[in-house]
């Protein structure tokens, strides 16, 4: 495994630990050349960075958001910054799905910038098809948005190879439908999706981020889909699950507290094991979660098994529409982000560890 630390001359400490007791296991599939994985983790509420918790407004409000705001949490970076939480899975996992391993990814203040994001606590569950190693050694790009110059974002670049691999882009492997529902339910709606790319979401050492942005902007009433590519390549499958919907504070629109996507259709599907279905369920305990409480999180993916010789991501270049202009994505200077211009200088230093765990320590230099 390998740890990132990105240097800083504000020396902050590493992230606390909020995922707890991470389970990974397959149980028995509903057909034999399915698969069907779960994922469990005990969300520690004393370890969680939420920003608004109270007040329920959008964390985007609060100066302890803004790209310029010094102020730390409790856990010594800044409320801006996303904490990573990488989780292993087993070989027979890897062999059956594809999936390489699980970074449990936790935004306190949402995303200013990204469309197909939203600006509240939340969960970014990204399931990798690439090893942790591999985006680990992935080069360093200029980074930066419109609103926080110092955040782990590549813009594009016609300039900078490492910046334009991430625009790189495909438009294969894109859910076009699905039936939504609470978990063993027999109602279902049928639900289409209309993806598109967003040039703000290319995240540093992940890849950029496609989604339907309609399932965001209206408000973040359920959780949603997302997929992730770098350099024409699928790289991950995101379940991405808002702090509120996990609390229950959206119950009463229903799907609480379990949100289930099943039938997933795809546009034109190359990698084998992209899933068919994916649900979240929470324990009662996260409702209106505290220090004192339980809040348990369990999210069960299926799709087709791998064949023998296991699933292989291919290089396949394509386009897609742009979600800021709703139009085929075109380079243009306004999505670039010029580091040097900015007055940042990331140092990058990939260590190897035993722990799992990624801490990011970001800050500009004069």
């Amino acid at each position: 495994m390998f740890k990132i630390v990105l240097a800083s001359l504000l020396g902050i400490s590493e992230s606390a630990d909020l995922v707890k007791d991470w389970n990974a296991y397959l149980e028995t599939p509903s057909q034999p050349e399915f698969f069907k994985v779960v994922f469990e983790w005990e969300h520690d509420s004393s370890e969680a960075v939420v920003v608004n918790s109270v007040t329920n407004g959008n964390p985007l409000d609060d100066p302890r958001c803004s790209g310029s705001s010094t102020e730390v949490a409790e856990d010594g970076q800044p409320y801006w910054m996303p904490r990573f939480y990488p989780r292993p899975v087993s070989d027979d996992i890897k062999a059956k799905t594809g999936i390489q391993f699980a970074s449990v990814d936790w935004q306190p203040c949402g995303h200013k910038d990204i469309a197909i994001c939203h600006g509240e606590s939340h969960y970014d569950f990204h399931l990798y098809y690439v090893p942790e190693a591999e985006l680990a050694g992935m080069e360093m790009c200029e980074i930066g948005t419109a609103a926080n110059p110092k955040l782990p974002v590549c813009r594009d670049s016609r300039t900078n190879l490492n910046n334009a691999a991430y625009f790189n882009l495909i438009n294969d492997n894109m859910p076009v439908s699905a039936s939504i529902s609470s978990v063993d339910s027999l109602t279902k709606q049928d639900h289409t999706f209309n993806f598109c790319v967003d040039p703000s979401s290319a995240i540093l050492r992940s890849g950029v981020h496609y989604g339907d942005k309609g399932e965001t902007l209206n408000e973040w009433k359920t959780p949603v889909t997302i997929m992730g590519s770098h350099d024409c390549r699928l790289l991950f499958f995101e379940p991405m699950i808002s702090w509120k919907w996990i609390r229950g504070d959206l119950k009463n629109q229903g799907h609480w507290p379990s949100y289930e996507v099943s039938n997933l259709q795809y546009n034109k599907k190359t990698f084998e094991a992209l899933p068919h279905k994916w649900s979240v369920t929470v324990s009662p305990g996260c409702e209106n979660a505290n220090e004192t409480t339980s809040c348990k999180i369990k999210i069960t993916v299926e799709g087709t098994q791998c064949p023998s010789g296991g699933c292989s991501v291919k290089r396949q270049c394509g386009n897609i529409i742009d979600c800021n202009t709703d139009a085929d994505y075109e380079y243009r200077p306004a999505h670039a982000s010029n580091a040097k211009a900015n007055g940042i200088m990331i140092l990058i230093f990939v260590l190897s560890c035993a722990s799992s765990t990624w801490t990011s320590m970001f800050s500009s230099l004069p």
